[in-house]
């Protein structure tokens, strides 16, 4: 990942903007929209496109680069550790929900 930074009026998540996440290839190549989220257990976030249940290999982008390209995502900043949310499209309502602790997941 480049070394970049960016600046915003406002930032509504929790962890800062050079936050490592997870994003499917189509989100981070293609932009195809953030359709589902999950903020692991351990703190880490996921932004898929939901277009698959196999999403392939997951391309690390940092959090303000997400955001940046659909600041609708404000919706589920506040989303708790060991959730996830979906919606069928931007500027939808976002559904949520806890996940189950996994066997192979810490709760730190």
């Amino acid at each position: 990942m480049a070394e970049h930074t960016h600046h915003f009026d406002t930032w509504p998540f929790p962890d800062g903007a050079d936050t490592v996440s997870y994003c499917t290839g189509k989100v981070a190549y293609e932009h195809f929209p953030v359709l589902r989220v999950s903020h692991d257990h351990d703190g880490d976030w996921q932004f898929l496109d939901a277009t698959t249940h196999d999403p392939g290999e997951p391309v690390l982008v940092c959090l303000g680069c997400v955001y940046e390209r659909d600041a609708t995502l404000s919706d589920i900043a506040d989303l708790p550790r060991g959730w996830s949310a979906c919606r069928p499209a931007i500027g939808e309502d976002w559904e949520r929900w806890e996940k189950p602790l996994d066997a192979d997941e810490d709760d730190e």
